[in-house]
């Protein structure tokens, strides 16, 4: 997803809104894939 597509499904006035929270997705990314999350069932 564009983040000019972004911008615009969450509302941000501003584009640099949206380029904040690419950098915390990006940053978080690798942390989140290396948590272990047991299956539920």
């Amino acid at each position: 997803m564009s983040e000019q597509a972004l911008q615009s499904l969450m509302r941000h006035a501003s584009p640099l809104t949206t380029k904040r929270y690419v950098n915390v997705a990006q940053q978080l990314n690798p942390a989140v894939a290396k948590l272990c999350v047991p299956d539920v069932g």
